[in-house]
């Protein structure tokens, strides 16, 4: 404990103070461990297959170490959370408890570092040595088994938000012991950030809101460390380095709020309808981390918003959203301080994520971070002056026992994988999610039929879906090749043309491809595959990402060499190859070319695939020895010519 606490106690305390720690720490760590635990096996979420799918295509830690180091998960591409996952790539997706326990691990150690963060700030803050350590052991263990909090650590993918997490509140806690040794020394000042933009950098390449470090230790300097009286110049600076900071950052946003065109095509909703909708939805958070109820913890919930806003729903979300904002501010102006820091880092936490980028509406893990300092200020708020005898010491221990339960409870659910599946789709009947993640759980259970069965009703009575469409044609196929599925065919081209965009169901043209080349299809020619894929690229929004481009031009290209027509063929496949790049379709695009005698195509191919990247999951080496091969293959076509510089 006197590693952990800014003043050291008394010499003849060390003994208890050590007994102390040991007692709330392993306390604090067996808690957590008894409410997640009992998650395990756990379940792989739509989100984990679609980003950590490739893990099972590794054949050795070079290749997955390689796909980590690539950066596919975001803006700073993560690779410090993707080298977690790398490290595991042999146990993809046969073994998902050993995902969950790093994360549950990761959880239980943020935990601490909370507890940690809550005692430095408790003491800064001028409180006793003891209340500060019980206040904060508190904090933590409410905050660690918040049950609005379990999608962070069930989610296997969320291990991106926990580890970018561990390193923000670790470099707070940095920070602040720095900062405390010395107020006026401008050198002490620097050497605190400086050590806050290590973990800066840290966090944002675990996850990007990782940057928000800087906001959150400005909240800090500001209600925490300032010293109370009149400061002087020097003792300012570190405030004032952090306010550029934070202003920067807030800049950099700012630039991002007006929307392009595809992402308002994509999402369906522009900047003005996402504002109103976070209105709502910061109230929803803060309901169900206060007051949750067991269905309002569905990993699904609230997915289908955005579809449909009316005008009034729009003018309710806005005023919520200033109101919000507003009680933050006049909390900032008056004495209520704690009050202020509380809101201020809840609302300032979401700005990223939860705000105006266009990302889905809810996800209850973007609250990981945000309730820290919340329930800080909070809990600072209420108990700094409470005597031990206080009532609402009482309450806060049964409150904490009662959203322990209330966790564990939901932990326990996600381990009944079939369970939970049936229960999430009957509380969210409207989430496409939740239906394919029903339909995951029958297909291993009772086959596919089942599965397909449960994805129709629920494109009859819950909500219409592109994807869901597409997938019942693939499975009608597979399970009744010789009926008739030309009318399943019509009413895919009917959903792509009406339905919202759903830029996961493209992929699905693939699957489909692939299943009427195992076998034929009554109804379902190459010509509806050609007709699907051209439906799609018809759409605006579906024209807005390079990589579904890219993918469905391929397969246009695919259905027209089979049909017998290479020059169409290949005129597509360079298209697909001026979007984006692929190792297999640049191959075999130039392979086609020189078969059939379209040098000019062959050239143009070779110097698509010079002048690009080198393609995601393709080795260094790999993409060279098809340059080269290309380069030599030219040279051949035309001794005289120099393939180089053709």
């Amino acid at each position: 404990m006197i590693l952990l606490s800014l003043k050291l106690p008394p010499r003849r305390e060390l003994f208890y103070a050590w007994l102390y720690a040991f007692i709330l720490v392993s306390g604090l760590v067996a808690l957590l461990a008894f409410v997640y635990m009992p998650a395990l096996p756990g379940i792989l979420q739509f989100d984990d297959n679609a980003n950590l799918g490739a893990l099972q295509d590794m054949a050795s830690l070079n290749d997955a170490l390689r796909w980590s180091l690539e950066g596919i998960a975001g803006p700073a591409g993560r690779p410090l959370a993707l080298i977690t996952f790398a490290l595991q790539f042999y146990q993809w997706p046969i073994e998902p408890a050993a995902f969950l326990q790093w994360n549950i691990a990761l959880h239980i150690v943020n935990s601490l570092v909370v507890f940690w963060l809550g005692m430095v700030l408790a003491q800064a803050g001028g409180m006793s040595f003891k209340r500060g350590v019980l206040i904060a052991w508190c904090v933590a263990l409410l905050w660690g088994v918040l049950p609005l909090l379990n999608t962070s650590v069930l989610f296997v993918v969320q291990r991106m938000n926990l580890l970018s997490s561990f390193f923000v509140l670790v470099g707070l806690v940095a920070y602040i012991k720095i900062r405390v040794c010395n107020h006026s020394s401008p050198r002490t000042q620097l050497s605190a950030l400086v050590v806050l933009g290590v973990f800066a950098v840290l966090a944002v390449l675990a996850k990007e809101n990782g940057a928000l470090i800087i906001i959150y230790a400005l909240l800090v300097e500001y209600f925490f460390l300032q010293p109370r009286n009149q400061t002087t110049f020097a003792e300012r600076l570190a405030l004032m380095a952090l306010l550029a900071l934070s202003l920067g950052l807030l800049a950099y946003l700012l630039s991002m709020i007006a929307w392009g065109t595809c992402s308002e095509l994509t999402r369906g909703y522009g900047v003005l309808d996402r504002f109103a909708m976070q209105g709502q939805i910061l109230l929803a958070y803060l309901k169900t981390a206060f007051l949750p109820r067991l269905a309002e913890l569905n990993p699904y919930r609230f997915q289908h918003l955005g579809i449909g806003l009316d005008k009034t729903y729009l003018l309710i979300g806005w005023s919520l959203f200033a109101g919000l904002w507003l009680a933050t501010l006049a909390a900032f102006f008056t004495r209520w301080r704690m009050l202020a820091f509380a809101l201020g880092w809840f609302m300032l936490g979401h700005i990223m994520e939860s705000s105006w980028l266009p990302l889905e509406p809810y996800f209850a893990h973007r609250n990981y971070l945000p309730m820290v300092g919340l329930l800080l200020g909070l809990a600072f708020l209420v108990f700094r002056s409470a005597n031990q005898r206080s009532p609402w010491i009482v309450v806060g221990v049964l409150y904490i026992v009662l959203m322990a339960v209330l966790s564990s409870l939901n932990t326990r659910l996600w381990g009944d994988a079939p369970l939970a599946a049936e229960m999430w789709l009957k509380e969210e009947p409207s989430s496409n999610r939740a239906a394919l993640n029903l339909a995951y759980i029958l297909e291993k259970q009772s086959g596919v039929g089942e599965a397909q069965a449960s994805l129709d009703y629920f494109v009859e009575h819950g909500r219409d879906s592109v994807g869901l469409r597409l997938q019942k044609l693939i499975t009608a196929c597979s399970l009744n090749p010789y009926e008739d599925h030309a009318g399943l065919v019509d009413d895919v081209l009917k959903a792509i043309k009406n339905l919202p965009y759903e830029g996961w169901a493209t992929d699905l043209v693939e699957d489909l491809d692939k299943t009427l080349n195992k076998q034929a299809c009554t109804g379902v020619m190459q010509d509806s595959i050609a007709l699907i894929a051209q439906a799609f690229l018809e759409k605006p929004a579906y024209r807005c990402s390079n990589a579904i481009v890219h993918n469905l031009t391929s397969i246009l290209g695919l259905v027209a060499l089979r049909q017998g027509h290479p020059d169409l063929a290949v005129d597509l496949w360079i298209q697909a190859l001026s979007a984006d790049m692929a190792f297999g379709v640049a191959g075999l695009s130039f392979e086609v070319a020189l078969e059939s005698k379209q040098n000019d195509a062959a050239h143009r191919i070779y110097h698509l695939a010079m002048n690009s990247h080198i393609p995601k999951g393709v080795k260094p080496e790999e993409w060279q020895a098809l340059l080269k091969s290309m380069g030599e293959r030219l040279v051949q076509q035309h001794p005289t010519s120099n393939a180089e510089g053709s």
